[in-house]
């Protein structure tokens, strides 16, 4: 790195590997750290300096994920048969779209 910076996100990722989308995604998430430039409400551009790429180098480095690109697991579900589970949705659509008749 022979320049101080700002660099942009392309510029980062030429020089550290990362993928665009992934320093993308990580700046957005917050798990990589940068500074926002400009004030614009359409888009927001996002650069990094000297010391931030130093950091998220040494983070790769000691194997530290960069972007979480994956929703985080869903709760473990009770041990339902496929049967019961398969009435529940019919019980809920059949509410959802028939009222129920009274005889009288």
């Amino acid at each position: 790195m022979t320049s101080t910076g700002p660099f942009t996100l392309r510029e980062v990722a030429q020089m550290t590997g990362f993928s665009l989308r992934s320093l993308q995604e990580g700046c957005r998430a917050g798990t990589i750290e940068h500074n926002p430039k400009g004030i614009g409400t359409r888009r927001v551009h996002r650069v990094m300096t000297a010391e931030q790429v130093r950091k998220l180098q040494e983070a790769r480095a000691r194997g530290v994920t960069v972007a979480p690109s994956e929703q985080p697991a869903p709760a473990p579900r009770p041990n339902v048969s496929a049967l019961d589970e398969a009435r529940a949705r019919t019980r809920a659509g059949l509410a959802r779209r028939v009222p129920r008749r009274r005889v009288a």
